[in-house]
C-alpha cells in the first residue's frame, strides 16, 4: 500500500510538472484571465452607449506592460503555427457567441484526460479503498486550496458578498440535511450519505462552472486571441479540479463511467455562463451574486463533506496520509496561481 501511495505521488508530480512546463512556455494564462474580468463589464457598458465606446474603453486598459506583451507574444505563435492561425479565422468567423460556446465545451474536455489517468490507475488495480480515503486528502486540499488562492481574490469582498458565502454555506447545510434524511441511516449508512455528498458537488461545480464560462464569453466579446488564451487557462486549471471532483465521485461509490459523466455534465453551467456573457450585459451584478455563493458550498462540501468524512474514519494510522495528500492538494493550487 505503501508502494502505491509513493507512485501516485510520483504521478502527480508528473502532472504537475506537466503543467508548470506547459504554462511556463506562454506564460499568458494569468493575464488572459484577469484581463477579461477587467474588462467584461467594460464591454457590456460598451453596448449601451455604442459599439466604438467599448472598443476605445478597451484600447485604453490595453496599454498595461502585461497586456501588452500578451498580444503580441500570441500574434507572433500564431504566425509560426498555421494550424492555430486557421483555427483563429474559423473561429472569427462563426461569430463570438458560437466561439464562446465551442471554447466553453473544450475546457469540459479536461474530464476527459482525468478519466484515462484514473482508468490507468484502475487498471493497474491501484485504486484501493485505503488508497481512495488518501486521495480524499487530495481532492478536499484542492478544493479548498481553489477557494483560498482563486476564487476569493476574484470576489469583492462586500458586505453583501460576506453574507451571501454564508448563505452558500447555510444553504448546503439545509440541502445536506435534508438530503440526508430521505432514508433509514441504518439500512443506506455512510454509502447514502457520500451519495448526496457528491450530489452537493455536482450542484457546486455547475454555479463554479457558470463563472468559467462568463470568463470565456466575455473574453471573446473582447477579441478571439484574448478567448483563446483565456480558454486555456481555465482548461488546465480545470484538470487540477477535475482530478478532485473524479476521487470524490469514486468515493462515493459510483463507476468511473458515472463519474465522467457528472463532470461532463457540470459543462451545462460553462455553456451557460458563455451563452449569458456574449448576449447579455451586466456581468459585474451577476458575477457578485454567483461568486460568493460559489466560496460557501466549496467551503462547505470541502470542510463539512469531505474532510468531514474522512473525521470519520477508523484507521487513525491513515491520518498521514492524509494530511500529505491534502497538502499536495493545496500545494498544486498554489502553485498554478503562481504560475498564471
Amino acid at each position: 500500500m505503501v508502494n502505491k501511495r509513493i507512485l501516485i505521488l510520483f504521478l502527480l508530480a508528473v502532472l504537475i510538472s506537466a503543467h508548470i512546463h506547459h504554462e511556463n512556455k506562454p506564460n499568458l494564462a494569468k493575464d488572459a484571465h484577469s484581463h477579461d474580468h477587467g474588462h467584461a463589464h467594460d464591454h457590456s457598458h460598451g453596448h449601451s452607449h455604442g459599439h466604438s465606446h467599448s472598443h476605445d474603453h478597451d484600447h485604453d486598459h490595453s496599454h498595461s506592460h502585461e497586456d501588452d506583451l500578451m498580444p503580441s507574444y500570441f500574434e507572433e505563435y500564431i504566425k509560426s503555427n498555421l494550424y492555430l492561425h486557421s483555427v483563429l479565422k474559423t473561429l472569427d468567423s462563426l461569430g463570438k457567441v458560437n466561439s464562446s460556446l465551442i471554447a466553453s465545451v473544450f475546457t469540459t474536455l479536461a474530464a476527459i484526460f482525468v478519466f484515462i489517468f484514473i482508468g490507468i490507475l484502475r487498471s493497474l488495480n491501484m485504486l484501493t479503498d485505503e488508497l481512495l480515503s488518501s486521495l480524499m486528502g487530495f481532492a478536499s486540499g484542492a478544493l479548498l486550496g481553489d477557494v483560498v488562492m482563486h476564487l476569493l481574490p476574484s470576489t469583492d469582498l462586500t458586505q453583501k458578498a460576506q453574507l451571501l458565502i454564508l448563505s452558500g454555506m447555510l444553504g448546503f447545510y439545509i440541502l445536506d440535511r435534508l438530503m440526508g434524511h430521505d432514508h433509514d441511516e441504518k439500512e443506506h449508512g455512510k454509502d447514502h450519505g457520500k451519495k448526496h455528498n457528491s450530489v452537493l458537488l455536482l450542484l457546486a461545480d455547475i454555479l463554479h462552472n457558470t463563472t468559467d464560462g462568463m470568463a470565456i464569453g466575455a473574453s471573446f466579446s473582447i477579441s478571439t486571441i484574448l478567448g483563446v488564451t483565456t480558454t486555456f487557462a481555465i482548461f488546465f486549471h480545470e484538470i487540477a479540479h477535475e482530478v478532485g471532483d473524479f476521487i470524490a465521485f469514486l468515493n462515493s461509490g459510483y463507476s468511473l463511467k458515472k463519474s465522467l459523466f457528472f463532470n461532463l455534465l457540470t459543462g451545462v453551467g460553462s455553456l451557460a455562463g458563455s451563452y449569458i456573457a456574449s448576449n447579455y450585459g451586466n456581468l459585474e451584478a451577476m458575477e457578485q451574486i454567483v461568486l460568493p455563493l460559489v466560496v460557501g458550498n466549496f467551503l462547505y462540501i470541502g470542510l463539512a463533506s469531505m474532510l468531514g468524512s474522512l473525521k470519520d474514519q477508523h484507521n487513525k494510522s491513515n491520518l498521514i496520509w492524509e494530511v500529505i495528500f491534502f497538502c499536495i492538494g493545496v500545494g498544486l493550487m498554489i502553485c498554478m496561481e503562481a504560475l498564471e
